[in-house]
């Protein structure tokens, strides 16, 4: 059942773009998804095997790799992939890398995103506003990224642990 809902992902896979005059620039954006389980070999190695190879487990590591390939003629600019976390899942601290931008988090599905979400929560005393533990994360975000360039692709990746 978890496989299912994992091997869906790539049409769950956001890219939110602003692009600019499509008269003007014309780049041309694909992005591809990979899951793929993350094996600890005893010499310390990794070892990534495609989800669809393998039943999950709970406690299992599953790495999310987006690339973007732009085969435009012009650089694709403001580009802000995102990956969903999965139900079932919990988003790895720390995990979320890019060599070109910084991470951003949503606690509500993408509506709203932030670096460190908070969350307000009620005691006798009054609201307290506290950190959201990662287990409420439903999304990640890469935002600052610099423009992709003509014939160009960017990675970004992010983990979650199975449930």
């Amino acid at each position: 059942m978890l496989r299912a809902k994992l091997t869906a992902l790539p049409a769950a896979v956001l890219l939110l773009a602003s692009l600019g005059s499509v008269a003007r620039a014309k780049p041309i954006v694909a992005l591809k998804l990979s899951a793929m389980l993350v094996e600890h070999q005893a010499n310390g190695a990794e070892r990534l095997v495609p989800v669809e190879k393998t039943a999950l487990r709970p406690g299992d590591v599953i790495r999310y790799i987006i690339v973007a390939s732009n085969t435009g003629s012009n650089a694709a600019k403001d580009l802000v992939p995102a990956g969903r976390v999965p139900a079932g899942t919990v988003y790895v601290v720390g995990s979320a890398s890019s060599p070109t931008a910084t991470a951003e988090f949503s606690l509500d599905g993408g509506k709203t995103w932030s670096a460190v979400p908070t969350v307000k929560i009620r005691t006798q005393a009054g609201d307290v506003v506290k950190r959201a533990v990662p287990s409420a994360y439903t999304a990640v975000r890469w935002v600052g990224a610099k423009a992709l360039a003509p014939n160009a692709a960017d990675a970004f990746a992010y983990e979650v642990t199975v449930k």
